[in-house]
């Protein structure tokens, strides 16, 4: 993967909803670098860090998810007299 792919990352965070490190996306997605994910998480306004694991090897890493929009409050079935 060159490149970031913004819907890839998201559509992955979604589907684990534990969420995920950015070494286990960039496994997950077939990067072989780490950094354009951890830019596309740090863009993403949907993403979020929800915890740190580790410490392994003295340091923490963070555990990325990503925020499910709501579906859109339905109508009134009636009116208000």
């Amino acid at each position: 993967m060159s490149r970031s792919r913004p819907p890839d990352i998201r559509n992955m965070l979604r589907a684990i909803e534990d969420g995920m490190t950015v070494p286990a996306l960039a496994a997950a997605l077939g990067a072989k670098d780490v950094e354009p994910i951890r830019l596309a998480l740090k863009n993403m306004p949907d993403t979020y860090i929800d915890r740190w694991d580790g410490p392994v090897q003295g340091q923490y890493v963070a555990v990325w998810c990503v925020v499910v929009p709501p579906g859109d409050c339905p109508r009134p079935k009636e009116r208000n007299a």
